[in-house]
């Protein structure tokens, strides 16, 4: 006997008690962060929770007005997406074990039922890299490969874990703290607006999307929706904050959420290395079993992956799914923005973003 329930954010005990019956989640699964994600505009988030012959799985979404789009006013259906971070599927099942395939085909119908009962046209979803769960998507959706992710196996030993450290970062950390660099906690909050403040100006000087923006009611809401969850923690010297970041923690995974350096201070190096190291200290001697850093930008090998690998060389697989569930519909709709797009002087919809109809419009050529 199979049973299907969509959860709303407005019932988050009840969301949070099937990600517990699912087995291990992360941060990203939880309804407080996709009340979040409610609260800024990115959609209306669902938990789907499924039950089959004793095992469970969940995957969480955000669902989207296709009308809220420009060009799109006449459509009524919709579309999905994940939460920034690393949501995707949870399952109490394992793919090596017998029962795992009939699983999945119930799982698949039953997610198919539950889309097609929300309008929603297509489903983009990111995967947790620590969590081998894509699986429960393929061969329904398609599953890709973006690149890796750093992780610090936090259940070695110190003497493992320091070894793990490339040589460049531990001398970058050792200098830093004979010259007086220190790191500091703040489990009030009470420099959240120095950390919003460092952030954005640390983003402004990348020249980094918009989709890495994020207001003054988010940094507040973040830690009001995750109680407990949030670690605040800031390097410093001579009283100046230096570099700060923000770590999210869920079960055994303590991950590295976001981060910046002061631009007055980017001649000090090591500000952000040292944080790093202390947040793998505190995390190992608190009995956490992973410390991820994620990856680079956009999952590639550039120099931030480069420099969260300085830490460990553990690497997962950071995997999207894009599923389209209603074809003809998807095709009518990015046919209509394109053609609006053509009318206002932009190109029409091209590329590999998906969906492709929400692409950010390119100006013509002239």
């Amino acid at each position: 006997m199979s049973e299907c329930h969509l959860i709303g954010v407005d019932q988050p005990k009840a969301w949070d008690d099937a990600l517990a019956r699912c087995g291990r989640f992360d941060c990203y699964h939880l309804a407080g962060y996709h009340a979040l994600a409610n609260q800024r505009g990115e959609g209306e988030p669902y938990l789907l929770f499924f039950e089959h012959a004793g095992h469970c799985a969940g995957l969480p979404i955000l669902v989207r007005p296709v009308a809220a789009i420009d060009g799109l006013d006449g459509f009524p259906l919709c579309d999905a997406t994940s939460v920034y971070g690393y949501p995707g599927v949870v399952t109490s099942i394992e793919r090596s074990q017998p029962a795992a395939e009939t699983f999945r085909t119930a799982f698949q119908r039953a997610l198919a039922e539950a889309l097609d009962r929300l309008g929603i046209v297509c489903l983009f979803t990111r995967h947790n890299p620590l969590m081998d769960s894509s699986w429960m998507l393929a061969p329904m959706a398609e599953v890709s490969l973006l690149g890796p992710t750093v992780a610090v196996d936090l259940s070695q030993s110190d003497e493992r874990q320091t070894a793990g450290i490339r040589q460049g970062h531990r001398y970058e950390i050792r200098r830093a703290r004979k010259s007086g660099v220190t790191v500091c906690d703040d489990p009030s909050f009470g420099n959240l607006e120095t950390f919003e403040r460092i952030y954005t100006q640390t983003m402004k000087s990348l020249e980094a999307d918009e989709y890495y923006y994020f207001d003054h009611d988010y940094f507040t809401a973040l830690v009001d929706h995750l109680p407990g969850r949030v670690k605040l923690l800031f390097s410093q010297v001579g009283g100046q904050m230096i570099a700060g970041a923000m770590f999210l923690l869920c079960g055994d995974v303590v991950q590295y959420h976001l981060s910046g350096t002061a631009p007055e201070f980017a001649g000090v190096r090591g500000g952000m290395k040292v944080i790093l190291d202390e947040m793998r200290i505190w995390a190992t001697q608190n009995g956490f079993s992973w410390l991820h850093l994620g990856g680079g930008l956009g999952a590639r090998r550039d120099s931030l992956f480069e420099f969260k690998a300085g830490f460990s060389r553990t690497l997962f697989s950071f995997e999207t799914t894009k599923l389209v569930r209603n074809h003809l519909a998807y095709q009518e709709i990015l046919f209509a923005r394109s053609r609006w797009l053509q009318r206002q002087g932009f190109e029409s919809c091209t590329g590999n973003y998906f969906p492709a109809y929400r692409q950010a419009p390119l100006r013509r050529a002239a």
